[in-house]
């Protein structure tokens, strides 16, 4: 899969649960689908109706970086978008 938003990811942090969202699109996008991609650690693909990834959810990965996320998610992104990333707490359970 790749990404095909242009805006850089927001990483949604839940430091409590040991979780972390990967977001590709602006919050209160329509997930379609989810898929699946470990059971553990869980890591999950988040798509909207035309396939598109909306963001990757990983919990249970030792050291989050997004790289490493995404290559348990299998999707890649530009390296740009990337690097651009902007890091965020949350107070309630990682998810689209």
């Amino acid at each position: 899969m790749l990404i095909e938003h242009t805006m850089p990811p927001v990483v949604e942090i839940d430091h409590q649960s040991g979780a972390v969202y990967v977001r590709f699109t602006p919050p209160g996008a329509k997930v379609s689908k989810t898929v699946v991609r470990s059971e553990w650690p869980h890591v999950a693909v988040d798509l909207d109706a035309d396939g598109k990834v909306i963001g990757v959810e990983a919990i249970g990965i030792d050291e989050m970086t997004i790289s490493k996320v995404l290559q348990h998610a299998q999707v890649k992104a530009k390296d740009s978008d990337i690097r651009s990333a902007r890091y965020v707490k949350t107070s309630h359970a990682v998810h689209a």
